[in-house]
């Protein structure tokens, strides 16, 4: 029994990559529709565009004129993308008469698999600028999440150097963020199914292009699923337990809204008191980065 549940997990492991090992590329939108909220590759993965309140973030495209716009205008810039090594035509931006939240209170949009498919995030070129094109003083913040989870698996504020927006230098005034590298961790093996680049003060304006992305990774851990930490009963009213755990371990009970609401340690099998939680949906994080959902009821 034990023999047959190992090889039928090892064979849904083989089975995953051999299914996956296709979904990657680069995305240019060069072949996208003008004006669309979402973008898929070749192999049939879609992506979606999603934008804050009061903005509208889409695929530009020069003397396109979408139905949000004022009677007899259009967006209007030729040349004005970067596929990586020349200038192209289409790129995802902030155009549109929606794009009503102000200047100096920067601006945000989130990339992700329109059926929660985890990617790897490998690399981008962000136009980043005041509303009218100038160099900014903001912060711009790369989140990456997935599941659903309020609680980010990275995020960190960008340390690198613009281009230039004014000069349009170097890479057309794109930015180009080497996931690995970028930050003092490299993200660019992380599994992730959206990413949000969040900016403050007046970066005002972003542009994203030339947009690379890669297969999950499988870590050793997903060799060894018999043996991943648990917890039980789920939905649970008075205690949890963990199960799983190889040494003590610290943990965080999180609510939905990404706020910690207890903490402290645990041995294999321990049982954490939840009684005083109000119900509801929670996570426990581990200090083995394992996140687990629970309910409260």
């Amino acid at each position: 029994m034990k023999k047959h549940y190992f090889f039928t997990i090892a064979f849904s492991v083989v089975f995953l990559v051999s299914q996956f090992t296709n979904a990657q590329g680069t995305e240019t939108f060069d072949n996208e529709n003008a004006g669309s909220s979402s973008f898929s590759e070749n192999n049939g993965l879609t992506f979606n565009i999603t934008s804050s309140t009061g903005e509208d973030y889409d695929i530009f495209e020069d003397g396109f004129a979408n139905s949000d716009t004022s009677p007899g205008s259009s967006d209007q810039c030729s040349n004005c993308g970067w596929n990586g090594t020349a200038f192209d035509q289409k790129f995802v931006d902030l155009t549109g008469i929606n794009n009503n939240n102000g200047d100096g209170n920067g601006s945000s949009f989130t990339i992700s698999s329109a059926d929660g498919t985890d990617v790897t995030i490998k690399s981008l070129y962000l136009f980043c600028s005041t509303s009218a094109i100038g160099i900014h003083s903001g912060d711009l913040t790369i989140t990456g999440k997935k599941d659903g989870n309020p609680i980010p698996v990275y995020e960190f504020v960008f340390s690198g150097t613009y281009a230039n927006p004014t000069t349009f230098t170097p890479n057309n005034g794109f930015t180009f963020i080497d996931m690995a590298s970028t930050d003092s961790v490299d993200h660019s093996n992380t599994n992730v199914d959206e990413i949000t680049f969040t900016s403050s003060g007046n970066l005002d304006y972003m542009a994203l292009d030339t947009f690379t992305w890669g297969a999950l990774t499988l870590s050793n851990n997903d060799f060894r699923i018999a043996n991943k930490p648990s917890l039980f009963p789920n939905p649970a009213t008075e205690t949890i337990t963990i199960s799983n755990l190889e040494t003590t371990t610290s943990y965080s009970i999180i609510n939905i809204l990404g706020k910690t609401i207890s903490a402290g340690s645990i041995n294999n099998n321990d049982t954490i008191n939840i009684s005083k939680l109000s119900n509801g949906v929670y996570f426990i994080k581990l200090k083995t980065n394992e996140v687990i959902r629970f309910i409260k009821q």
